[in-house]
This record gives structure tokens, C-alpha cells and sequence, in this order.
């Protein structure tokens, strides 16, 4: 840019001035429109990369913690199962034959399909079913978590065993079997490096992501990608050692040679961690993607505005041009070509200015009018995005917040406090609810209903309730629902009805009778279908009023300290819940007690298993 220099008189002062061409002058007012807006640009997208990477990795945190949260869930289910094995009769009076039919049975289920071993205090392996592993093996391999059961009186979930064999057992849980309030047995689930691994893929996790399940040894448990290579590794040292506390997350070079960007958290019922690992690409992928399309703007851009000053200086340059000529050759005498002489001419040209003006402005208008309506369904798209990252980001919290509670939860904790957990419960449960209706879905309790036929599995369950009940307590069945199918989850209707059939027994002081019938009927609340009603019957003493009011209430028990948590039936009234039906319970005095749990029938076809 070279400038030239002018002299103008203004009074008496010559003073100089300089001059710059039209060009430059635009191509400087391009640069100073344009720069602002690019070096914002430019902050705007780094922000938002930052923002969604934060985002991100906030995400798998959440998640992770869910995993943990359904693993002690998963681990909890079993052994409240073993602990309701070890109120047997046949347990209780030592009769070891029989209890072993009695397991041999109950293997067959798929929470037991790993098999049972009953232990005695010392380690000694008292029975197993099925017996095919040999007893000096299973002993070693049992001798830490029984030892720490016997030392916690608590139930406890072992480490990783090594696998050699094609029906070996990975983990075990095991649970103190006490007679008259000695410990007399241990008794142990052994569950099968499949099920971990079945158990980590219900979880979904996106098919990038790497989840892990890893023991308090630090050996891998499962494993969503490549478990045949990795599944009994040791982790990384580096992954162990900065994995020491509760939760945490920070990149590390996983056992693959990969860096990922790992999210761990560490269960406080179990001492086992649950890990989730991201490829740092991944990670770092918002933000390169944003810069890539801020550099691909920006040269768009640039070339479009570059295009648009091209063009606008040959439009100013012409008619200046034109006029230079024009005024030069006035200057020289000429008479322009451009436009003839005289005041009226110059009339014309400024009426014709005028309209052109008139022109630009009405041009202008619409434009504006143009802009203004493209910015409100900007500003709609906008508010219609955060709404929908409000709620999804507002669900992650809940998500937290209900995975923190429920571990609250299973603490012993006063009435007044279990209280609090459960009103924020509910208030979590409300704000789901909420978010559902933001996002016109709703997301529940991770469960696995598949169609069941009812009289079926009940007839299947028959041999444990009988054994629950003891032979002083004949079982009767009543069925009037042939074929009624509903879509439920197996293995919690299978708790419900022992947890059901548990109380009578200890109602009735072993002695009387239990029955239990089907039947259909009309859904109570008007909606269209029918429900198939599951009665359970005893002979016993009733419930007075003041306990019938209190039943389903959580940690309420009659029972004397030790002998029951008082979850039994609110168990049974949150699976009904969740199941889409509902629970009433019928008590008098000395005639008896009827638990009448209501489900809603399955349709004609289903589609097959959902996700509730």
C-alpha cells in the first residue's frame, strides 16, 4: 500500500494530507470486519470443544458408577438367595442329605448355575453340587473367602480363581449359614467367569468404550473387549497404582499398548473395581473435529469475503472511473459522454441517487426482515438444544444421585434416615419423570423381563418352596390361568415368591398349610386387558392392624433382632411396582394371612424381552 500526498488550502494553512487507493481501503476494512468475528470464532469453538471433552469424560464417570452400582446389585441378588438357602429346614437341622437334594435341585436355576458347596468353618468341603471339580481343589481355591466370612460373620465375595479346567469356577460368594445363632456352615454360589461376562455386556456400553471388572487382587474378571486374551490378567501396575482410591480417573497405557483415558470406581460392598476405558482419540476427538471445521470455515469464508471485495471493488472502481473521465474531460472542455451538461441533468442525477438510495433501503429492509426471521428459528433450535442437553445432562445427575442413595440404602440405617433416602428416592424417581417428559422417554431400573409363563415357573419353583416351607407345612396348588404369559424378570418373581412364602412358615410355627392359586381378571383401574392374580395363602395366626398397616414398609420387621431385615415383602411390593402391577395383602386374626399379587398379562404376540 502506497500512500500518496495532497496539499489543501483551508484558510491560509497548506496542510498535507495522505491519500490512499480504494482498494487497499477496502481490503482494510475487510480485515477489520472480519477479524473480530474470526478471533471469536476461534474462541467460541475452543470453548465448546473444551466444554463437550468435559462433558465426555463426565459421562463416563456417571456410567461407571452405574456399572458399580448394578454389580453389587448383581452380587446382592445372590446373596440374598444363598441367605434365604440357609433359613432351610433341612440346613437348619444338620441333615446334609437332604440339603444336598435339595441343592442338586436348586442348581438347576440360572442364578445357580454355577453350582453350591457347603463348607464347614475350618474349610472343609462338607458337599457340592454338581460334585465334578475335585474337593482338594475347591477348598484351596475357597480358603480365603472363608476364612474372611468366618472372621466378618458377614457374607463376602471371593477374589478370581485361576481356570484350568472347562468347568472351573472364576468367583465365588459366599455366606455364613448360623444354628442357634452359631456359625455352623459356609455356604457358596460359585458363578462362572460366563456369567461375569454376560453380566458386564447387559450393561450396553457403547462398542468404543472398554469396561472391566477387576478384583481386589487386580486381576481382570471381565471384560468387554477381547475377554479370551485378557480375562485373568493382571492389570496394568500403572492402572494399580494410581487406582488406590475410591473412584478416580486419569490416561494410562492399557494392557493392548493403547492410551485410553480410564474412569474407574471401586465398590465399598465388594472391594472390586469397575473400570471403563476410552481410546484418547476418542477423547480428544470433539476438539479436533471443531478445529477442523473452524480451519475449513475459516477458509470458506475467507475465500467468499476475498470473492466479495474483488467483485465490490470493480463495481465502485467503474462508476468513479467514469466519473474521473467524465470530470476530466469537463476539465478539459469535453463535453461527457456519460451524461449531458447542464443543472437539469444534475437534477436527474441526484433524483436518480435519491431512488437508488430509496432502493438500497427497501433492499435493506427485507433483508433485515430476512435475518430477523432466521435468527428466531435460530434462537428456537437453540432453546430446543438446551432444553434437550439440560434434561440428558440432568438425568446423568440423577443417575448419580439414585446409584449414591440406593448404596445408602443398604446400610442399616435409623428409620428416620431411611426415611430421608427414601423421600429422595421419590424425588428422584420425580425428576426422572420429569426428564422423561422433556425428552419423551423415561429410563427405570435396569431389569431383564422376558415372557413367563406363570404357572410354569411356579410349578418349577415348587421343590424350594417346599423346602422353605419344611415337610411339617404341606404346599397346595390351585391353578385357574392355563397359558397366561406375562413379561417379567424371572429371577426377581423367583425372590418375590420366596420371599412370600418365607413369612407363613415362621407365621404358622411350623405347622399348617400354604396355598398358592392363579386366576384372571380385569385390570382394576379401567385400563383395557386382563391381569392374572397370584394368591398366596396361610393358615396362620393374621397380622394385627397396626403391623398389616406397616407391612411393606422397608426395614419394618416383628421378627427378633437377627432374624429378619424386614425387606422381604417391600421387595415384593417394589418387583409388583416395577412389573406394571400391584400387591395387597388380606389378614385377620386367627384365620389367616393372603398375599395377592396382580400382574398385567403379556400381549397376544410379544415382541420379545424389553428393557424396563
Amino acid at each position: 500500500m502506497n500512500p500518496s500526498y495532497s496539499a489543501t488550502m483551508i484558510g491560509k494553512v497548506r496542510v498535507a494530507t495522505k491519500e490512499f487507493g480504494i482498494r487497499p481501503l477496502l481490503l482494510l476494512a475487510l480485515l477489520a470486519v472480519s477479524l473480530p468475528p474470526a478471533l471469536l470464532a476461534v474462541f467460541v469453538v475452543t470453548k465448546l470443544a473444551s466444554a463437550q471433552q468435559t462433558t465426555l469424560e463426565e459421562g463416563v464417570r456417571q456410567r461407571v458408577d452405574a456399572v458399580s452400582v448394578a454389580s453389587d446389585r448383581y452380587f446382592g441378588s445372590i446373596i440374598s438367595l444363598l441367605q434365604a438357602i440357609s433359613t432351610s429346614n433341612s440346613l437348619q437341622r444338620g441333615d446334609l442329605q437332604t440339603f444336598e437334594r435339595t441343592a442338586r435341585a436348586l442348581v438347576t436355576s440360572d442364578a445357580l448355575a454355577g453350582g453350591l458347596a457347603l463348607l464347614a468353618p475350618d474349610g472343609h468341603l462338607e458337599l457340592e453340587a454338581p460334585d465334578d471339580r475335585p474337593a482338594a481343589d475347591l477348598e484351596a481355591a475357597a480358603r480365603d473367602v472363608v476364612a474372611q466370612v468366618v472372621h466378618s460373620g458377614k457374607p463376602a465375595v471371593s477374589d478370581l480363581y485361576p481356570a484350568t479346567a472347562p468347568h472351573a469356577v472364576d468367583t465365588a460368594v459366599a455366606s455364613p449359614v448360623f444354628r442357634n445363632g452359631v456359625l455352623a456352615y459356609v455356604i457358596m454360589a460359585l458363578i462362572p467367569a460366563a456369567s461375569l461376562d454376560a453380566f458386564l455386556r447387559a450393561q450396553h456400553l457403547p462398542p468404543t468404550w472398554i469396561g472391566a471388572l477387576i478384583d481386589r487382587k487386580g486381576i481382570i474378571a471381565a471384560r468387554t473387549r477381547d475377554p479370551t486374551r485378557f480375562v485373568g490378567r493382571r492389570a496394568t501396575p500403572q492402572f494399580l497404582a494410581r487406582a488406590t482410591g475410591e473412584s478416580g480417573g486419569f490416561t494410562s497405557v492399557n494392557l493392548e499398548g493403547l492410551e485410553v483415558y480410564g474412569v474407574y470406581r471401586r465398590s465399598p460392598e465388594t472391594g472390586w473395581i469397575s473400570a471403563i476405558g476410552l481410546l484418547r482419540g476418542s477423547v480428544v476427538a470433539p476438539a479436533v473435529q471443531s478445529v477442523t471445521w473452524l480451519i475449513g470455515g475459516g477458509l470458506l469464508a475467507g475465500a467468499i469475503a476475498v470473492t466479495i471485495a474483488v467483485w465490490a471493488t470493480r463495481r465502485i472502481l467503474a462508476p468513479v472511473r467514469i466519473l474521473t473521465r467524465a470530470a476530466q474531460a469537463i476539465g478539459e472542455g469535453e463535453v461527457p459522454v456519460v451524461q449531458p451538461t447542464g443543472v437539469k441533468e444534475l437534477t436527474a442525477i441526484g433524483r436518480e441517487l435519491v431512488a437508488a438510495s430509496e432502493r438500497r433501503l427497501q433492499a435493506e429492509a427485507a433483508q433485515w426482515r430476512t435475518a430477523e426471521k432466521l435468527q428466531q428459528r435460530q434462537r428456537m433450535e437453540t432453546v430446543g438444544q438446551l432444553a434437550a442437553g439440560v434434561a440428558h445432562d440432568f438425568n446423568n445427575l440423577l443417575m448419580v444421585l439414585n446409584g449414591n442413595l440406593e448404596l445408602l440404602q443398604r446400610q442399616p440405617l435409623p428409620a428416620r434416615a431411611a426415611r430421608h433416602v427414601t423421600a429422595a428416592l421419590g424425588a428422584v424417581g420425580r425428576g426422572d419423570k420429569l426428564v422423561s417428559q422433556i425428552l419423551t422417554f423415561g429410563q427405570r431400573q435396569m431389569l431383564n423381563p422376558t415372557p413367563c409363563d406363570i404357572e410354569a415357573q411356579l410349578s418349577a419353583l415348587h421343590g424350594l418352596l417346599q423346602t422353605a416351607l419344611g415337610p411339617e407345612i404341606p404346599l397346595e396348588l390351585a391353578f385357574q390361568a392355563r397359558g397366561a404369559i406375562c413379561v417379567i424378570d424371572t429371577t426377581e418373581f423367583d425372590r418375590a415368591v420366596l420371599n412370600i412364602a418365607i413369612n407363613p412358615r415362621d407365621a404358622m410355627g411350623g405347622a399348617g398349610r400354604f396355598r398358592i392359586s392363579t386366576a384372571l381378571l380385569p385390570n382394576g383401574d379401567g385400563r383395557p386387558g386382563e391381569m392374572v392374580r397370584i394368591g398366596f395363602s396361610d393358615t396362620g395366626g393374621g397380622m394385627p392392624p397396626e403391623v398389616l398397616e406397616r407391612a411393606f414398609e422397608p426395614f419394618f420387621t416383628t421378627k427378633g433382632v437377627g432374624q429378619g431385615s424386614g425387606l422381604g415383602l417391600s421387595q415384593v411390593y417394589g418387583f409388583a411396582q416395577q412389573s406394571g402391577g400391584q400387591v395387597t395383602l388380606d389378614s385377620r386374626a386367627a384365620t389367616g394371612t393372603t398375599v395377592l399379587l396382580d400382574l398385567p398379562l403379556a400381549p397376544a404376540n410379544p415382541a420379545g424381552p424389553t428393557r424396563g
